[in-house]
């Protein structure tokens, strides 16, 4: 595996910390449906990615950083939209705890956003 890889899934792996933390919170603690409080994650982590990303794993920070950040954000949003229906799918039809489902999910996507990254949004 190469360094660029290990650091893409490093990433992933505090996003994904930061994830359960705000996915937590926001169902047992503020009683947010799920699925909200999903979204809220998917909000805060996209941006941290991001910039992670963007410095560390991929060093594109010579890079034009609005393009970049638009791409990224197309290509997210197209991962979570596919992860949110698996996490529907996971959870209200299958009965999965929504923090196991939301690992499955992650673990499901990860190759998929290195990938987009890699070749469209930091090339």
């Amino acid at each position: 595996m190469n360094n660029r890889l290990l650091r893409f899934l490093l990433v992933g792996g505090i996003c994904f910390g930061i994830n359960l933390a705000i996915l937590y919170t926001g169902t047992e603690l503020f009683g947010f449906h799920y699925l909200g409080s999903t979204i809220i994650s998917i909000l805060v982590t996209n941006i941290l990615g991001w910039l992670l990303n963007r410095n560390w794993t991929f060093d594109a920070k010579h890079r034009e950083p609005i393009r970049q950040l638009l791409k990224y954000l197309a290509a997210n949003s197209m991962s979570y939209l596919v992860s949110l229906a698996l996490m529907a799918l996971l959870v209200s039809v299958l009965n999965t705890n929504y923090l196991l489902a939301s690992a499955i999910v992650a673990v499901a996507m990860a190759l998929i956003n290195y990938a987009l990254h890699k070749n469209w949004s930091f090339s």
